[in-house]
């Protein structure tokens, strides 16, 4: 077995799209063309939402008055839920990860939220309840580096015994400035190259 003994997937990015998809379909269904991406308060609203500074709502009020949107929060918050749906295949990437592995899911977005969308993703067939991460709970002052310590204690061991995916190639890169394995995700296929290459699992690869 590799010196890895704890494998994390991050939920927004990696189990269902990134937060900015959500977000973009939900205000494309409101004729809104907004790029998030280009808002520079957008990303310091996320890191808020992940470490619970921001609740849902407040979150929602804030993204409606940069968009100058005419909406509630809650409304807004059901058009977001609406847009989510599972990574295709990653479920069944993750599931096949051997059992001496731990296996985390890091949940960044309010519990609520993941506890309306964890049915239709199921995710009780990858995660049992005691490795699901909230970190909105966790008391973070920050994100980045502060949760990295966090999952590592969780999971009881060191950083560098750990692998990240996380979609965010910044946040990728900022884990392994921090002594973590990383692992920007693109698609399912990608977590089975990443095991097969680090040698947690040992199908022989197929060159397409």
């Amino acid at each position: 077995m590799s010196a890895i003994n704890a494998v994390f997937f991050w939920f927004s990015g990696v189990i269902i799209q990134p937060l900015h998809t959500l977000l973009f379909h939900a205000l494309q269904s409101r004729g809104n063309q907004t790029n998030l991406l280009m808002q520079s308060e957008y990303f310091t609203l996320c890191d808020a939402l992940a470490t619970g500074a921001l609740d849902a709502a407040a979150f929602c009020r804030r993204l409606a008055q940069i968009c100058a949107l005419d909406v509630d929060s809650a409304t807004l918050e059901k058009e977001i839920l609406a847009a989510a749906e599972p990574n295709p295949g990653v479920n069944a990437e993750i599931d096949k990860l051997p059992r001496e592995y731990q296996r985390w899911l890091v949940v960044d977005l309010p519990a609520h939220w993941f506890e309306q969308l964890a049915g239709r993703i199921e995710v009780s067939s990858c995660f049992s309840p005691q490795e699901i991460v909230f970190l909105p709970h966790a008391g973070l002052p920050r994100l980045v580096p502060e949760a990295f310590d966090y999952l590592a204690r969780c999971a009881r061991t060191s950083r560098g015994k750990c692998l990240l995916f996380h979609a965010s190639t910044h946040h990728a890169i900022e884990a392994l400035n921090y002594g973590m394995h990383a692992a920007t995700f693109v698609d399912a296929r990608h977590i089975e190259r990443e095991f097969l290459l680090r040698r947690i699992t040992d199908k022989a690869y197929r060159v397409h």
